[in-house]
């Protein structure tokens, strides 16, 4: 079966390795400074950093896909196939009330270990000051096991924001993302012939105006509601798409011929902008981490979601020595450089872990920005043009918006036992068809819907 190029421009997680190193009610009187959404997969809502700052918390549940399996050959065919489904609403998923309850797959060996590895965290030491070698050896062998499969990016993001931040109010979405895991054993050659013909659909004026009208998908219309319900005012997206370059080198890697994309990315921000401005929603500013794949990203034909922007802060990341990480994409498409390596996040059972990319960049731009009284009704603009005014001239946001305890960087004591990463941070990860983007934009060709990995 050949690669539809759907799977290019489908959801990752921006999930970056860990440092291998060492919902609840009411909580005092005080008004939110702000609601901040938060969209990505693996809540525990039993988090001690979410007690009394969640307002509300959905998943996103999918009867089945309204797509078809299989492209005509035949463009007219084709044609007419993608028109007749860009004129049908798409009710195939809703949010259901709640999210599940995630195990806590470190629960024996917290009561002996957790107190010790959270306080060398928190304070910013060496893991040899309280652990034995033995110990460390054990402690770090059961993240790699167990961490490494579970969902609990989702804790880790929302996490950061919530973490000492008691003005702050969220709004919680599950959504299933996939696993980075299966991008190259899946990925198969994409062939420029089929590239040709998904760009000569784009460029048809019938599929041009079907996909402006294209109507908002019942998903994407309980999401605008549940933002107003609760006056949502900053959407944080640790997720997104594959640039460019990285299925230029995905497809090198493969032994594939090389293909020209620039055409068709340039098409697909051309088709979103217009089907945005068709359907304005509320003016939230979403926070989108930029991803991890050492991307050059510069415009809409690198990454199609530049052109659309104009509500969005894209979030790259920098390194203890504020030098620009060496996973992180970069470009004139990136807005802001925020800490990205060795973020502390609370996950699953309470743990506090170091973690890196751009996934974790995000949040802690979002928890500068929820710290500040946001007013209702929200203009995104001028709070967007306030945070930009304060990076530096290679887009960087000084270090001391960020408070030290918000990365684990011991900067003192013997180098013992010294924390690294166990991985590199992944490229992505794929998501199934059906829970499109909970903004509403329609599916992309049919080419692009002929194959799918499920996810997570």
């Amino acid at each position: 079966m050949r690669v539809s190029l759907r799977i290019l421009l489908g959801i990752w997680s921006v999930c970056a390795a860990f440092f291998v190193v060492a919902c609840g009610g009411d909580e005092g009187t005080a008004p939110a400074k702000s609601v901040v959404l938060v969209v990505d997969d693996g809540f525990d809502l039993s988090l001690s950093a979410f007690k009394g700052k969640v307002l509300e918390a959905r998943t996103f549940s999918c009867k089945s896909d309204q797509a078809p399996s299989e492209a005509p050959t035949d463009l007219a065919a084709a044609k007419q196939q993608y028109l007749n489904f860009l004129k049908t609403k798409d009710t195939s998923c809703t949010l259901k009330q709640g999210i599940s309850e995630k195990p806590d797959l470190l629960a024996d060996i917290q009561e002996d270990f957790q107190e010790q590895w959270n306080g060398t965290i928190e304070t910013q030491t060496y893991a040899s000051a309280r652990f034995t070698e033995t110990e460390y050896r054990q402690l770090t062998e059961r993240f790699d096991e167990t961490l490494a499969g579970t969902e609990f990016h989702g804790s880790a993001t929302a996490g950061v924001i919530a973490r000492d931040n008691p003005g702050v109010r969220l709004v919680l979405v599950e959504r299933p993302l996939g696993s980075g895991q299966n991008i190259e054993e899946d990925f198969v050659c994409l062939e420029q012939a089929e590239i040709d013909r998904d760009v000569q659909l784009l460029e048809d004026p019938e599929i041009k105006q079907a996909y402006t009208t294209f109507p908002r998908p019942k998903v994407a219309e309980e999401m605008e509601a549940l933002m107003l319900k609760h006056k949502v005012q900053i959407v944080n997206e640790s997720f997104g798409a594959l640039p460019r370059q990285a299925l230029e080198e995905l497809q090198a890697s493969k032994d594939c011929e090389p293909v020209d994309l620039k055409r068709m990315f340039a098409l697909i921000a051309e088709l979103d902008s217009a089907w945005r401005k068709s359907h304005p929603g509320t003016d939230v500013l979403v926070v989108k981490a930029v991803g991890n794949s050492a991307s050059q990203i510069d415009g809409a034909e690198d990454l199609p979601i530049c052109g659309v922007a104009e509500q969005t802060v894209f979030v790259g990341s920098y390194d203890k020595s504020m030098k620009k990480a060496e996973f992180t994409n970069v470009g004139d498409c990136v807005d802001v450089f925020a800490p990205g390596v060795g973020v502390v996040a609370p996950i699953t059972g309470n743990w506090l872990i170091p973690l890196s990319g751009t996934s974790f960049s995000a949040p802690l731009v979002v928890r500068v920005l929820s710290m500040q009284d946001q007013a209702w009704p929200f203009i995104s603009a001028p709070v967007k043009a306030n945070l930009l005014s304060q990076r530096d001239a290679q887009r960087r946001l000084p270090s001391s918006m960020f408070a030290r305890s918000l990365t684990y960087d011991p900067f003192s004591g013997p180098v013992v036992m010294a924390l690294s990463s166990h991985s590199t941070p992944d490229r992505g990860a794929w998501k199934k068809l059906r829970a499109r983007e909970w903004d509403g934009r329609p599916p992309l060709p049919l080419i692009m819907r002929r194959f799918w990995h499920q996810g997570r």
